[in-house]
């Protein structure tokens, strides 16, 4: 029985380099076959780098958001998620190309039929043991006010979601090859990823080898045998058990030479970002540096302290200018309704004693000006700061 195989990563702005520059090979890849590189193929992308389609599909996103009112995206949102598909090994045991090619369609399909547009990239490697494919979405969504948005959540949210995901994958691929069945469901067994199994084959117990040289030899069997076969018996054993070992030792010495690339590969790594580290180290080890950073962060903290108190001072500066504006616009107020009283009480005192109206009028206005001259002026001019 072969099993139809369906995985997901998700993917956030920290690791998406690195998946893209797995598939497109163009970092070093251990358990890759270099001979065999020529194999793969892209079945959604043309040659663009998947990082490249995913962070064009995502602005893409972006603007019709921000177009619709929307707010901009979390920086930790989820980019993408990429699928790996594959089936059982044996499931590929004799295929053609074409035949793989075929599967491969087919899988894909799944998923533009469920994606659309936003399934930006897909890319079949057959370089490795097991033919499989690496395929990215970028998951699309519409929030609560109906504006595009990012959101795993919406399709990989829950184990209903990815158990529904799982079944359909499998009847999908069963209409292909009936052979292909769903796995077990609510099954414990966990994928491990190549880090971590050579990570334990690296810390199995050495195992003793014989020497080669000593040989192997079967005993003489027993006297139910004839005597003219039971030499000519047990060297045949015996030069058949040499053959199973030495073909067995060179399948250890295969594997051995792969988990030696692996470990050269992350010792690069290793050595790589520790010399990227090491002028932080060096800064971090000198302790007048360190005193020097402390001084420059109590220096701006009495900084920020100093301007806290300066924007307090002129604050109440502000609130003391504008009570004193508000208190001379009220004396002015007051002298222009004085001045108005004493008109009005000039013309009537002018009619009770017979004075001419022009003679009052022209009287009013007099006072009036020398108001406006020595009072009101006095009053305008002022600088509203008093001692």
């Amino acid at each position: 029985m072969t099993f139809a195989i369906l995985r997901t990563q998700k993917l956030k702005a920290g690791n998406l380099h690195g998946s893209s520059s797995h598939v497109t090979r163009s970092r070093e890849t251990p358990n890759a076959d270099p001979a065999r590189q020529h194999l793969n193929s892209v079945l959604i992308g043309d040659d663009h780098r998947p990082v490249d389609l995913i962070l064009g599909r995502v602005a893409e996103i972006t603007s019709e958001r921000a177009a619709a009112g929307g707010k901009k995206l979390r920086s930790d949102a989820v980019l993408s998620v990429e699928y790996i598909l594959t089936a059982s090994p044996e499931h590929f045991s004799g295929k053609t190309q074409e035949e793989i090619q075929a599967w491969a369609d087919h899988s894909v399909k799944f998923l533009t039929s469920k994606h659309g547009r936003n399934i930006v990239s897909a890319v079949l490697h057959m370089d490795e043991m097991t033919p499989h494919l690496h395929v990215y979405h970028v998951p699309e969504s519409i929030d609560s006010n109906n504006r595009p948005t990012l959101s795993a959540k919406s399709f990989y949210g829950s184990r209903g979601l990815l158990t529904a995901l799982q079944t359909d994958y499998a009847e999908h691929m069963q209409s292909f090859d009936p052979t292909l069945k769903r796995g077990m469901s609510k099954s414990r067994a966990r994928h491990k990823s190549i880090r971590t199994w050579y990570g334990e084959m690296e810390s199995l117990p050495t195992i003793k080898v014989p020497n080669l040289k000593t040989g192997l030899d079967v005993a003489t069997p027993p006297r139910m045998i004839k005597k003219d076969s039971r030499e000519q018996w047990a060297s045949e054993q015996s030069k058949s058990l040499h053959e199973r070992f030495l073909e067995r030792v060179k399948t250890l010495k295969a594997r051995l030479q792969k988990a030696l690339r692996a470990a050269n590969h992350w010792k690069r790594e290793f050595d790589q970002e520790k010399q990227r580290s090491a002028a932080y180290s060096e800064l971090l080890d000198d302790p007048s540096q360190i005193a020097r950073w402390e001084k420059d962060a109590q220096d701006a903290k009495a900084q920020a302290a100093e301007a806290v108190v300066t924007a307090k001072s002129a604050s109440q500066d502000a609130s003391k200018a504008i009570s004193e504006r508000d208190y001379y616009k009220v004396k002015v107020q007051d002298l222009e309704h004085r001045v108005s009283a004493s008109e009005r009480g000039l013309k009537a005192m002018c009619d009770a004693v017979g004075i001419k109206t022009e003679d009052a009028q022209e009287k009013a206005s007099s006072v009036k000006k020398v108001w406006e001259r020595d009072v009101k002026g006095k009053y305008k001019n002022v600088d509203y700061k008093r001692s």
